[in-house]
């Protein structure tokens, strides 16, 4: 049922019988589920938020800091091996979070310090996943293909930045990559 339809089914219910709706879908629902989507705190907090809370960075700091613990558990084959420390569904979802940092690099003005640091995210980022292509780091080998980005164009992206803050070691990081 679609959400439009089920909007119009719940208009057909008194209060009453809409508490003992939920509370019988309440029921039926796994444990797993309920911890997975964090349905308790849902409830608990209704009236605070409705809205989906995204995971922002607020500064560069805590940027580095999630991307190298990414990195740190990406060098350790905790996203392609079975292991206790990253759980089986979160270990396909590592495209996701390579998509937020990234979005976030783009955010910030390359010529800033902050940018800088950001940008030095980026090429390990990419270093990661351009080795990732040849060695089981995730599920997939096609890591680029994974986050929806060309390997160029992710190429691209670390020149443009780095060009903007030209330095002596500019051209030597370009090679290097």
């Amino acid at each position: 049922m679609l959400i439009k339809e089920l909007k119009k089914e719940l208009e057909k219910y008194s209060p009453a019988q809409k508490e003992k709706l939920l509370l019988e879908i309440y029921k039926t629902l796994p444990k797993k589920v309920i911890e997975k989507y964090e349905i308790d705190n849902f409830i608990k907090n209704l009236n605070e938020t409705t809205e989906k809370k995204k995971e922002i960075f607020l500064n560069i700091d805590e940027l580095e800091k999630e991307v190298y613990s990414f990195l740190s558990d990406v060098k350790n084959d905790l996203y392609c091996l079975p292991n206790k420390i990253i759980k089986n569904e979160d270990r396909s979802k590592w495209r996701f979070k390579v998509k937020k940092y990234i979005k976030f690099i783009k955010n910030t003005d390359p010529v800033s310090i902050e940018g800088v640091r950001a940008t030095e995210c980026l090429i390990d980022l990419y270093k990661i996943m351009s080795r990732g292509s040849n060695y089981a780091y995730f599920v997939s080998y096609n890591t680029f293909q994974g986050i929806g980005i060309e390997q160029r164009d992710y190429l691209q992206m670390i020149y443009e930045r780095l060009f903007k803050t030209k330095n002596e070691n500019t051209i030597k990081k370009c090679i290097e990559l």
